[in-house]
């Protein structure tokens, strides 16, 4: 009798310390998951920062591209413009040469 108190008087101690040990190794587990959480919050921080860079960049290269796009558009305008002034040129030479002509057929006549 006094052997079997023995036996469960260490079996309980041996109970007692394998459940503080699984204890602190709980409080460990619960101490690096606290960690990971704080680690992957800021993670999600630098994401959305980096997200933020990004869309920024993405809406800079669209302004410089609207911006290139007009001055290209307004360079091919000012373009047409000396093409239509020489044309109005060549129109007002080639009137001014048939009424050359005329005068020169009317005097002829």
């Amino acid at each position: 009798l006094k052997s079997s108190l023995e036996e469960s008087t260490e079996l309980a101690h041996t109970v007692a310390n394998s459940k503080a040990v699984l204890e602190d190794e709980v409080c460990a587990l619960k101490d690096k998951l606290a960690e990971m959480e704080v680690s992957l919050d800021l993670k999600e921080q630098e994401l959305q920062t980096s997200r933020k860079k990004a869309q920024e960049q993405e809406d800079d290269l669209s302004k410089t591209k609207a911006v290139r796009y007009a001055a290209q558009v307004e360079k091919q305008m000012k373009e047409l413009e000396v093409m239509q002034a020489k044309m109005a040129k060549q129109t007002d030479a080639h009137e001014a040469a048939q009424k050359e002509k005329d005068i020169a057929l009317k005097a002829l006549e």
